[in-house]
């Protein structure tokens, strides 16, 4: 009886295998580089793995969408096109025309995807009188597909947006890194990439917008009921108080209180006129306790890695040796506004200056805000 040869385990093709090989093959034929090993980066090799799975049982979209897509990504990326942009933009100006965020958003997309073909429909609908368009378009100029990809190259040979030096990592991998990951995520539609990343993700309420999403998922960083105060410290204060002391208490507290009423981000405005206590005007000095007291008035443990206050205990102490450890707290972090602005004013008739001080709400927030992209909650910091 003839056996059936079965194939070894080493030989057998997944099909999550199958779509990341394609994917790999599929990548470095784009950009015309040698092939990259993943494996020497196991969790983003795991992931990447993860991801292929997923994408296994779904169609494609097609390879020439998701390669205009890609290669807008890396123009976007390295802002191969700010020249040609700016001449866009200066030639528009000269004609009267300027555009707003939104528009120029657009714009740069149709650079980035190298579709100046569709800048004249684009104008047209901003209002943008035809002659203009006619003239922004005829001197209309973008990265070709060779143009990406030969920046792209000197990019990983020399990079030239290195937040930190190098050192001993390996540059041209982390880009590569990077890059497949965006190559990935145009594999799909938006919406079936955020079922994938997303682990909050509800068919029913989802919105295709993430200001609309992060609206519906973390209302409560939206409220403004409480966006702005104003405290004014009128002349008539100095005659209620019988003393500097008695007068700044009353003042620092409701600094306090507004911080602890005030929506995040918003504001406490701080009006001081003119305020004399015992024939001396003491303007200057509340407005100074106001500033110091807002931005430190909270002291409070931090339990956070960048919050190193070991060190910086360690290095006060070896420079003033007359300080008591014993007397200090170095483990508390003193919080609270963050100053922003101070104007000098004076009343038309009037020959006193008033302060208006800006003090802005910054309160540590822990609530997780999802990658804008791709909507994971695996994100640094906010």
């Amino acid at each position: 009886m003839p056996t059936k040869k079965i194939p070894s385990p080493a030989l057998q093709v997944t099909p999550a295998g199958a779509t990341l090989k394609q994917l790999n093959n599929e990548f470095h034929e784009i950009l015309q580089i040698g092939p990259t090993s993943w494996e020497q980066d196991l969790d983003f090799s795991r992931r990447s793995e993860a991801l292929a799975t997923y994408l296994s049982s779904h169609q494609l979209l097609p390879l020439s969408e998701r390669k205009r897509a890609f290669l807008a990504h890396i123009n976007w990326k390295f802002r191969i096109n700010s020249d040609h942009l700016a001449a866009f933009y200066e030639r528009g100006a000269k004609a009267g025309q300027t555009f707003n965020y939104h528009q120029k958003c657009a714009i740069q997309l149709a650079f980035d995807r190298c579709e100046l073909n569709v800048l004249s429909n684009l104008l047209s609908q901003y209002g943008v009188p035809e002659p203009i368009v006619r003239m922004l378009v005829d001197h209309a100029n973008c990265a070709n597909e060779n143009d990406t990809r030969n920046h792209l190259h000197s990019e990983l040979t020399a990079p030239s947006k290195l937040r930190k030096e190098a050192g001993n990592r390996d540059v041209e991998f982390e880009i590569l890194k990077a890059l497949f990951a965006s190559f990935t995520w145009v594999s799909l539609p938006p919406k079936e990439m955020h079922r994938f990343y997303d682990p909050a993700f509800d068919e029913v309420r989802y919105q295709p917008s993430f200001w609309n999403e992060i609206q519906a998922r973390a209302p409560k960083l939206f409220h403004r009921d409480e966006a702005v105060h104003l405290l004014v410290v009128a002349p008539s204060w100095a005659t209620q108080f019988n003393s500097l002391r008695s007068l700044r208490d009353a003042l620092l507290c409701r600094v306090r209180d507004s911080y602890q009423v005030l929506n995040n981000y918003g504001f406490l405005l701080v009006l001081i006129q003119p305020t004399t206590i015992k024939n001396r005007d003491v303007s200057w000095e509340l407005s100074a306790d106001v500033a110091l007291f807002g931005e430190k008035h909270l002291e409070q443990p931090l339990d956070r890695a960048y919050f190193r206050h070991e060190k910086i205990k360690a290095e006060t102490l070896a420079h003033v040796q007359a300080l008591d450890p014993q007397d200090t707290n170095f483990e508390l972090a003193n919080e609270g506004f963050t100053y922003r602005d101070c104007f000098v004013l004076r009343r038309k008739g009037s020959e006193g200056l008033e302060q208006l001080l800006v003090l802005q709400k910054n309160h540590r927030d822990e609530t997780v805000v999802p990658c804008p992209t791709c909507r994971s909650d695996e994100v640094e910091g906010n």
